[in-house]
């Protein structure tokens, strides 16, 4: 029933999206900050800087934010479409939690996740905010050279689809009047790729740049609502009786293709639920069956031998990864606890704990938690490890206290 439940919700979520597509358009503003060490002296005044342009951002807008943190990873921090004080407090609070705490700075890191998460939004067009002090410190012996922040930014964030503005903090840069920032403009209405400010004068530019967006994104809403002149067609004879159908229709269609699309989709959704989400009597027989009897779950370490362990998938059951003497799974040169697998009813979940990089499948990193499924290979630190369904009965007690020495 649950799932029956999930499937017309999710249904009313995408035919309510069609209807109102049309008025909820916004604008993507992504606010990426520099939380390599180099930044350790500077990062307070950025997240003044930026506190203040959320705190005075209109809610009326209802601008789609997005906060990455970049170092040696570049993750997505928070996302929030600002349309009340709470949606403000949040990413504020989000900012004041920034620490320069990674050891290097891979502005490729930053870029590919600005435009991953643009693309995954669907967003036509964004405003790119980033705060860095300019200096690229690759990981060493990653193999990467030391990069150009403004020829990478000019490749992936081409000018017109996207407004970019590069801060780079520079004591020695000269000093910026309050109307200087109007004057670099270019003539295509851009800003230059890298803008040099010095910390004191951060403050004056980033609310400079907020207005600026802003005049942009109502120069887009003002175009969007203005509508061609109705010209005035005289009838050329009698005026014909009045079609009380047409009539009906042409004032209610909206609402008539709405009632069709609920109509259409709901008819969709009862084909899903029979075809795939139906319960089956045998397969709730097998299931009860494997309710009764104790299921375990085998977590080994790729190519390193003597590192697995067997835990039950009961409720509760958990099992830490690090190198603290509470793991269960002890490993060298990451956190002290840097990951847990939780299971909960039966089903086991992946949450990073430490700063040590967790990924599943070498892909994207993890932030908070993610599903496993029998067979999944995910990455703490440098070690590799999977994750497995044992068959039940098959491990006694003694087996399992081995395993653990």
């Amino acid at each position: 029933m649950r799932k029956i439940l999930l499937t017309f919700v999710m249904l009313n979520l995408i035919v309510s999206s069609i209807v109102s597509s049309d008025e909820n358009t916004t604008e993507t503003i992504v606010l990426a900050i520099d939380v390599s060490k180099s930044m350790r002296f500077r990062l307070d005044g950025v997240k003044a800087a930026v506190e203040e342009f959320i705190e005075k951002t209109d809610t009326d807008r209802g601008f789609h934010f997005v906060i990455v943190k970049f170092g040696t990873f570049a993750d997505v921090v928070a996302e929030r479409v600002v349309r009340t004080e709470a949606d403000k407090d949040y990413l504020k609070s989000v900012i004041r939690d920034l620490k320069a705490d990674q050891p290097d700075t891979n502005f490729d890191e930053a870029l590919d996740k600005i435009e991953l998460k643009i693309r995954r939004i669907g967003a036509g067009s964004a405003s790119i905010l980033l705060y860095s002090d300019g200096i690229s410190e690759p990981t060493p012996g990653s193999g990467k050279p030391i990069m150009s922040l403004e020829g990478l930014a000019s490749k992936k964030f081409p000018i017109g689809k996207f407004n970019v503005y590069l801060v780079n903090l520079n004591p020695k840069a000269t000093p910026m009047p309050e109307n200087m920032l109007s004057n670099l403009h270019r003539a295509d209405g851009s800003y230059p790729t890298i803008i040099n400010v010095r910390p004191e004068d951060l403050q004056m530019v980033t609310s400079q740049i907020r207005a600026d967006i802003e005049r942009k994104f109502d120069e887009v809403m003002k175009k969007l609502g203005e509508q061609p002149p109705i010209k005035e067609v005289k009838p050329a004879g009698p005026k014909p009786e009045p079609n009380l159908v047409l009539g009906f229709l042409r004032n209610n269609w909206k609402l008539l293709v709405f009632a069709f699309g609920l109509i259409i989709l709901g008819a969709v959704g009862y084909g899903v639920w029979w075809a795939f989400i139906r319960e089956d009597p045998k397969v709730r027989n097998m299931q009860n069956q494997w309710a009764v009897q104790p299921r375990q779950a085998k977590i080994s370490v790729v190519g390193e031998a003597n590192k697995e362990c067997v835990v039950s998938t009961s409720t509760g059951s958990f099992l830490n990864i690090g190198s603290d003497y509470g793991c269960r799974l002890r490993m060298e040169g990451i956190d002290r606890i840097a990951a847990t697998i939780s299971f909960e009813d039966g089903e086991a979940f992946l949450e990073r704990k430490g700063n040590s990089p967790v990924r599943m499948d070498n892909d994207e990193q993890i932030i908070r938690k993610r599903k496993l499924t029998p067979g999944d290979t995910f990455m703490v630190g440098n070690h590799t490890l999977r994750y497995e369904l044992v068959p039940p009965n098959l491990h006694t007690s003694d087996d399992i206290r081995k395993l653990f020495k």
